[in-house]
């Protein structure tokens, strides 16, 4: 793949359909994510058979394995933002955690350097910012609205200039 995108770069990063440089190029990254994606899914379904055989045998590696797993990859079971050594969930209360934040950020340190100016504008900016904002409490999201979104998003593509991701699992497409 990497030859293939060396070509596409030296030809001036064709992106038409007729090209055949750009067809070879997209047609390797296609083939890459495929066996990309079916060795992450190997890979996990390696580590849950370990673990459940680890489970059968042995209870105290079974323990000190999913731990260590559940902190290699930070998950949070509860959902929510955590703010200190609370996590909030609804909109009123995480809206309000992210103004204490960023007025938090925006202090003053206590140093002679501080431009006061600076911080009366954040402040009145920020002030009017949270003033204005409210939930909608009209503003729902029905399944048929996520289902039309995810269908319209592209499939078989990589990120472009904004790395953005289009990753549409199997199961959302259902």
């Amino acid at each position: 793949m990497w030859k293939l995108c060396q070509e596409w770069r030296i030809a001036g990063r064709p992106r038409d359909s007729e090209s055949s440089v750009f067809k070879n190029y997209k047609k390797a990254k296609r083939i890459f994510r495929r066996e990309h994606r079916r060795a992450v899914q190997t890979y996990l379904y390696d580590l849950d058979r370990k673990l459940e055989q680890q489970s059968k045998t042995n209870n105290a590696e079974f323990w000190r394995q999913l731990n260590a797993r559940k902190r290699s990859f930070k998950s949070n079971t509860g959902g929510g933002i955590t703010f200190g050594d609370i996590t909030y969930r609804d909109r009123e209360s995480l809206t309000e955690q992210w103004g204490q934040y960023f007025t938090e950020l925006y202090s003053p340190a206590q140093s002679e350097l501080f431009d006061n100016q600076w911080k009366e504008h954040v402040e009145l900016t920020t002030n009017e910012i949270f003033s204005k904002m409210r939930p909608d409490s009209n503003a729902i999201v029905t399944t048929d609205v996520v289902e039309s979104a995810i269908l319209r998003l592209p499939k078989g593509k990589s990120a472009g200039c904004d790395m953005v991701f289009y990753v549409v699992d199997t199961y959302l497409m259902i």
